[in-house]
């Protein structure tokens, strides 16, 4: 291999980079913008269908004016059927709260000797 052989190589190694139109004309094909339009075609004519066919309420009535004089409202306790189970047995004590610093007395059956 002479001196004339490598500058050949060498030459055709180092070709000009090609034009940047060239480039972009020979770019391969879109290929993913055809599923993105008909999936957003298909997603348009979907919503589109549902919002046609969706079913339209009627307008909701006026709420009834309560009479709040009517005697079944007159009273001020609500009593239900399980108003037992929030008695709690003892409540008595917890009724005051306790003063910090003051020992409370507490007075025994029978008096205190």
């Amino acid at each position: 291999m002479t001196d004339e052989d490598l500058r050949a190589v060498l030459a055709a190694a180092h070709e000009p980079a090609p034009s940047i139109d060239r480039v972009l004309a020979a770019r391969a094909p879109r290929r993913w913008l055809r599923p993105v339009v008909v999936m957003t075609a298909a997603a348009a004519v979907t919503i589109a269908a549902l919002v046609i066919a969706w079913p339209r309420h009627a307008p909701r009535p006026a709420a009834p004016v309560l009479d709040l004089s009517a005697a079944e409202l007159r009273s001020t306790t609500i009593v239900t059927p399980l108003d037992s189970l929030l008695e709690v047995p003892g409540l008595a004590p917890l009724q005051t709260l306790p003063e910090l610093g003051r020992v409370p007395t507490v007075e025994l059956p029978g008096g205190s000797p």
